[in-house]
């Protein structure tokens, strides 16, 4: 499993659902060495793209939520980021996976990690504070 503890904020509403991005991508790299054994997994390769897409944007909207609801000062590039990578995913469903499959899969694989590796502990990692900060102005 890819997720570990570094990928963790002590959010837990958060750490779930980067963690189960990471299920998403942990599913892709199994499809990636199906790949590489020979199997044609196009279909199967859509249906996790397709789930990533949708569980993105929840998981997309629920972070911006929050992040709105805690005056984030940097929302709107968050937003950005967030966006390019929504359309990122959209780009390759629409393209055509079926040439090539384990160059595309791989490359595919590499930038779908490094990105949400990159983002969370680049991007999302700013805004734990700020989150922390409005929770305990809750209790």
């Amino acid at each position: 499993m890819l997720w570990n503890e570094k990928f963790a904020f002590d959010i837990p509403e958060i750490d779930q659902q980067h963690e189960k991005l990471f299920g998403l991508l942990d599913r892709l790299d199994v499809l990636a060495q199906d790949i590489r054994d020979g199997f044609n997994c196009i279909s199967d390769i859509h249906e996790v793209l397709e789930e990533l897409q949708s569980y993105t944007i929840y998981h997309f909207e629920d972070e911006e939520r929050m992040l709105h609801e805690a005056e984030y000062e940097f929302l709107e590039e968050h937003v950005r980021e967030h966006e390019a990578f929504i359309d990122k995913i959209q780009e390759n469903l629409e393209s055509d996976l079926d040439f090539e499959q384990k160059e595309v899969i791989n490359d595919l694989y590499r930038f779908l990690f490094n990105w949400v590796s990159n983002h969370i502990l680049n991007t999302d990692v700013k805004y734990v504070s700020v989150l922390k900060a409005k929770a305990y102005e809750k209790k």
